[in-house]
Order: structure tokens, then sequence, then C-alpha cells
């Protein structure tokens, strides 16, 4: 997951900049070196993280027991060496 925390964006521009690319660019290519299999295929925004917790935080969420909530952007891992696909 890649958040775009004001901390994060401030880096990513820092390395673009010494790259001379522009932080679109940068951001693309960090995506694609360490999380190909990302369904989002972008930096998650701070609020959407924030949207999880309040959900998670409501009574929206009195049926949601003891499950795993994960804010990663949809990351497919690889299983027995065999990608997973998702077809569109």
């Amino acid at each position: 997951m890649h958040s775009n925390s004001d901390g994060v964006a401030e880096v990513v521009s820092q390395i673009a900049k010494a790259q001379h690319l522009s932080e679109a660019q940068m951001k693309e290519l960090i995506i694609q070196n360490t999380n190909p299999t990302s369904l989002l295929q972008r930096f998650i925004n701070p609020s959407e993280i924030a949207n999880m917790a309040v959900y998670l935080c409501s009574n929206l969420a009195s049926a949601t027991n003891g499950a795993v909530t994960r804010v990663d952007g949809g990351v497919l891992t690889r299983y027995n060496n065999y990608e997973l696909t998702i077809f569109k």
C-alpha cells in the first residue's frame, strides 16, 4: 500500500526532482516496481483510510465482527507460484 500522506508526497517530490521526473511519473514507477499487483494502481489518499476508520466506528459496521479490514488498494499476491488474475 502506498499512502499519499504529506510526508510521502514530500519524499516522492524530492526523489522525482533528483531523477528529473514529474511527481506523476515517479508515483507510477513506484507503483509498477513495488506493487504491480495492486488493483487500485495509484497511491491511496489519507481520506480513504480515514473513511474506513469512520465506517468501522459507526453503527453501519455493527455486523462487522472479528474481520480484518484492509485499506490497501486491493493488493494481489502470488499463491503457489501462480499469480492471481482478475477478469474485467
